[in-house]
């Protein structure tokens, strides 16, 4: 590369096979704010998202994946995630990123994988007690937690999934516009089915 010799990260090729339903958004003009583009409810858990932004007159734009903001800021050229950011220039004048999204993270994979962002989810204590109750269990969760802190993201993946609902996947722009080029999400199924 310009930058000299680099390590690329991507999701294995085999991820496909456990392709589900898709959806695809395309030529999408984003003006200022947070917008939904998805037209129904996504309500399975596991994603592969791919999306691809065109540099507009906006200074920042970026999507909102279940609360978590990821942004690229086109002055800095910096992909920001929470508290994680990366250097990233346009390729051709466009920004590519790739999300997958599992029950307690979701990792970020942007311009065909020169960057790679994990980003751990926040999870509720509550949400994993009022599952584990629909359970028929008599868990303590409490009592696990003090026991085993470290086991928490380990119990969550069983019983919380991310739920994506069509006003929890947002496409933003600010300081002008952006042109969303092309999104698309594929629910990931089990592998054990």
């Amino acid at each position: 590369t310009e930058d000299g010799l680099r390590m690329f990260a991507q999701p294995i090729e085999e991820i496909k096979k456990i392709y589900g339903k898709n959806w695809i958004y395309q030529d999408k003009v984003i003006g200022e704010g947070h917008h939904s583009i998805m037209e129904e409810n996504v309500d399975y858990g596991l994603y592969d998202i791919s999306v691809e932004f065109e540099i507009g007159s906006a200074e920042r734009f970026g999507l909102l994946i279940k609360n978590i903001q990821i942004t690229y800021d086109i002055n800095e050229q910096k992909l920001y995630c929470q508290e994680r950011y990366a250097p990233l220039k346009p390729k051709d004048g466009k920004i590519k990123l790739r999300i997958l999204v599992d029950r307690t993270t979701l990792e970020i994979f942007a311009n065909d994988g020169r960057i790679y962002i994990p980003v751990r989810t926040s999870i509720k204590i509550s949400d994993i007690s009022v599952d584990i109750s629909k359970w028929g269990t008599d868990l303590n969760i409490s009592e696990f937690i003090e026991l085993y802190p470290h086991k928490i993201n380990y119990l969550a993946s069983y019983f919380k999934p991310i739920i994506i609902e069509k006003n929890n996947i947002l496409v933003s722009s600010e300081g002008g516009k952006t042109k969303l080029l092309k999104m698309e999400v594929y629910e990931l199924n089990s592998i054990w089915h």
